[in-house]
């Protein structure tokens, strides 16, 4: 080994003449301790509510579409009391110089007024946006419980306070989360919404109402809670193009056998009059058995729900018990005025006034017992019409041409206890003014009645006598001379 490669060996540290002083540390890795960061998720739920109570609901919708955590502190929040002047920014603390119809809101002891305005409905919209948006992962049953549960935060003080505009609400609420789906989601929505609503299973409210035994008008209170909440929800704020199916869905929910008695309940308590003043509150059912629509525009205002809700039906599968559905509207809560049964089949249209007549001629001429009382359906529905005609100053032709097409129908022997029939409700009709002489609805109800008097009269004579048709300026002359 070469000189210049010689080196001195290193001294052991047992070796070192100066101790442990010399000995060297051992080598270790440098380990960076960095310190963990700290999110708002690690913040506790409490304290994150908190700062949930200060955002609008279109920046509580953005925030629960952040990631899961926060979509799960966002759908804890709905509950809590903090989010109430989030949630429903329309409703005030009421005070004692409040007259509006009070609320409570569960998780405050507090009362609340609503004004119903462009912002309520703004509110409420918003709100079922949001609720669209926070949900949008959920099944379509777990978005629906979440809806309701939250609309259930919502009640009258009393159970006497007018609910339409809340319920109202309620549907423009629920229908802004349903709009777009498909008609599968939407029919299981309707159902869940149905049976939350009438919890109770027979003790339900809708079942109560719709019991055979229950007697129309005994409970204003409970039937307008349920008219203002199935009318509201189940069709007038229903999307476009979803009618048909929430009507439907509606019916067959609340008569799965098809009974035509309990659905006719149905469509009356939604469609029939309601006042909410404290003096006259409830369904108006005496209006169908007593008030007669002076103009078209009276009656067009009455009955404009109840034709609006019949004409969806005839849009979808039910559409073939339309004629027997009419024919037990005409008798509920009992028989109704000819005067308002002409208005409903008059803006039905032509077509469903001939399908009712033929129907209701069916049941009786298949009869072998038929007598003149037997086509009082019939003359009710033709006299009706023939009255309701000259109040609308409209034509004659068309009452005549259903007229004409009843009597090809009647055997030849019943003809004769038909038309004993007709005359037997122009009589009644004739009586009636009789006994109200001197009533303003009396002196103008005559004037009409005389020229429906007139005009069947002569329509029963060319026919009868001379064999000729009926003149068509006759047909077609307006109601004044």
């Amino acid at each position: 080994m070469s000189p210049h490669l010689h080196t001195r060996k290193r001294v052991s540290p047992a070796q070192s003449p100066g101790g442990d002083w010399m000995v060297s540390p051992p080598k270790r890795m440098l380990v960076s301790q960095h310190q963990k960061k700290v999110t708002i998720l690690d913040l506790p739920e409490q304290v994150i509510h908190q700062i949930f109570s200060h955002c609008s609901l279109p920046q509580l919708s953005n925030i629960s579409q952040v990631c899961k955590q926060l979509n799960t502190f966002t759908m804890s929040f709905l509950n809590t009391t903090s989010s109430i002047p989030v949630l429903f920014p329309s409703m005030t603390v009421a005070t004692d110089q409040h007259t509006m119809v009070k609320f409570f809101i569960s998780g405050s002891e507090k009362e609340y007024s609503l004004n119903m305005n462009k912002m309520a409905i703004t509110n409420f919209k918003q709100l079922g946006i949001m609720v669209k948006k926070m949900t949008c992962l959920l099944t379509t049953r777990e978005r629906v419980m979440v809806s309701t549960q939250l609309m259930s935060r919502l009640s009258p003080c009393s159970t006497l306070s007018p609910s339409s505009q809340m319920m109202s609400l309620c549907g423009v609420f629920l229908h802004q989360i349903v709009k777009g789906w498909t008609d599968e989601e939407v029919v299981l929505t309707a159902r869940l919404v149905f049976n939350t609503f009438n919890s109770g299973g027979s003790e339900g409210p809708v079942a109560s109402v719709m019991a055979p035994s229950y007697h129309l008008g005994s409970r204003p209170e409970m039937e307008m809670h349920v008219r203002n909440f199935l009318s509201s929800v189940f069709y007038k704020e229903v999307a476009f193009g979803q009618e048909r199916l929430w009507l439907e869905t509606l019916l067959l929910q609340v008569s799965p056998m098809r009974d035509i008695t309990t659905m006719t309940r149905v469509l009356l308590l939604i469609s029939s009059p309601a006042k909410e003043q404290d003096w006259q509150f409830g369904v108006q059912w005496a209006d169908h058995v007593e008030a007669i629509p002076a103009t078209y525009a009276v009656a067009s205002a009455r009955y404009h729900m109840l034709v609006s809700l019949l004409n969806t039906i005839r849009q979808g599968q039910l559409d073939f018990l339309i004629p027997s559905i009419l024919f037990t509207i005409f008798q509920t809560p009992s028989s109704w005025l000819p005067e308002n049964v002409g208005s409903v089949l008059l803006l039905l249209g032509n077509q469903t006034s001939y399908l009712y007549l033929q129907h209701t001629i069916r049941q009786v001429t298949t009869r072998e017992d038929v007598c003149t009382n037997c086509f009082k359906s019939i003359s009710t529905a033709v006299i009706g019409l023939a009255l309701m005609s000259a109040r609308f100053r409209w034509s004659f032709g068309p009452v005549f041409d259903r007229l004409d097409e009843v009597v090809m129908q009647v055997p030849g022997v019943q003809r004769e206890d038909f038309f004993r029939a007709i005359w037997k409700a122009l009589a009644e009709e004739v009586t009636d003014i009789r006994q109200a002489e001197g009533e303003d609805w009396a002196v103008e109800g005559s004037m009409h009645l005389f020229k429906v008097i007139r005009m069947i009269g002569q329509k029963m004579t060319e026919k009868a006598f001379m064999h000729l048709p009926a003149a068509t300026e006759e047909r077609d002359m307006g109601i004044e001379e």
